[in-house]
């Protein structure tokens, strides 16, 4: 038990210190793409400042699904079945395979 309890904090604060280093990210995101935004308003450039913020967008996009995918566990992976199957329009039909497959443990002799 007490394996379980450490492995548990442990992800756990794996997950707080990603929390906090995307955070950062996104914050220097925003600063920097800002800043680039204002030198090149105050210079007159020619939008230099889109191709360093695309780059880098697409780099804290990767950050970003990264981030998204540590948060994936099981209990996520069932909660979400469970909220697609009932938001399902043919949950009717879904429910009728569920009783025919279940319901019946033996096929019935004729």
């Amino acid at each position: 038990m007490m394996v379980d309890d450490d492995r548990f904090a442990r992800g756990f604060l794996e997950r707080i210190s990603a929390v906090r280093i995307f955070r950062v990210h996104v914050f220097t995101y925003v600063l920097f793409n800002g800043l680039f935004i204002l030198i090149d308003f105050l210079t007159a450039s020619s939008g230099w400042f889109f191709w360093p913020m695309l780059a880098w967008g697409i780099g804290l996009t990767i950050h970003w699904l990264y981030f998204k995918s540590i948060n994936i566990d099981e209990e996520w992976v069932e909660q979400r079945t469970e909220d697609v199957r009932l938001m399902a329009y043919d949950a009717g039909h879904i429910e009728n395979i569920e009783k025919r497959y279940f319901g019946a443990s033996e096929p019935s002799a004729r």
